[in-house]
């Protein structure tokens, strides 16, 4: 009984785990894009931009 508890709650944190990477994938895909084409509007180079977005976005920095 306690071991079927045990695996019922295991279970339910890993599924809470992969939802919320998810939702976080989600956000800095959006968080690059948007700072992308704020940065290529804004006179620079795309590949200045590429870089840029992905190293601001992964630390957050960016992300509305």
């Amino acid at each position: 009984m306690a071991s079927t508890k045990f695996v019922a709650t295991l279970l339910v944190c890993v599924v809470i785990m992969v939802a919320s990477r998810i939702s976080n994938a989600e956000d800095q895909e959006r968080c690059f894009k948007d700072c992308e084409k704020f940065c290529v509007n804004g006179g620079n180079a795309h590949s200045f931009c590429v870089l840029k977005c992905e190293r601001e976005c992964r630390k957050g920095n960016l992300c509305s």
